[in-house]
């Protein structure tokens, strides 16, 4: 019987139980740490993305935001740049096409309640005649982080790469 007590006095804490996230130590910088590291050993199912991107290049051109400030320039022998991709869109176009620089866009860390988010998409830049243009061939990839509620960290959880449905 003191079995049985036990039992239903200790079933809500395992009901309820958060998932381990002991080893949560990341800040919203960390998140952005993580996912150009990541991006640049192709782990965490971002191998496909990161050819998609950069290929053989060992230099992405990031699209420049206001949460790229003091981000990483380099991460596993990938080296990243972070500029604004329409004041030197025929400068990489050509540097896209020669297959030395792969080009992406990074959204902000979107952040609820217990999970928060980031995307990472590649930019495709496209000769229309005499106009270079920006072109998104996938949706890229969606990176999940959860929250230790005890500490306020956020540790990874997930990549989701969605196939891409893009109709020309």
């Amino acid at each position: 019987m003191k079995r049985l007590l036990a039992l239903i006095g200790l079933l809500p804490m395992a009901a309820f139980a958060q998932k381990d996230t002991a080893n949560c130590k990341m800040d919203i910088y960390g998140c952005y740490v993580y996912a150009l590291n990541a991006l640049a050993k192709g782990t965490n199912g971002l191998s496909p993305l990161k050819k998609q991107i950069a290929g053989k290049a060992k230099e992405i051109v990031v699209a420049k935001q206001y949460f790229t400030v003091n981000l990483p320039k380099q991460a596993d022998k990938m080296q990243y740049r972070y500029e604004d991709i329409n004041e030197h869109m025929p400068e990489y176009y050509a540097q896209q096409q020669a297959g030395n620089a792969g080009i992406m866009y990074m959204t902000e860390l979107s952040i609820s309640a217990d999970t928060c988010h980031l995307w990472m998409m590649p930019i495709v830049l496209k000769k229309e005649g005499t106009e270079v243009e920006m072109d998104y061939p996938s949706k890229g990839c969606k990176l999940n982080f959860i929250v230790n509620k005890n500490s306020g960290k956020l540790c990874f959880a997930n990549t989701h790469c969605p196939p891409a449905d893009k109709i020309d």
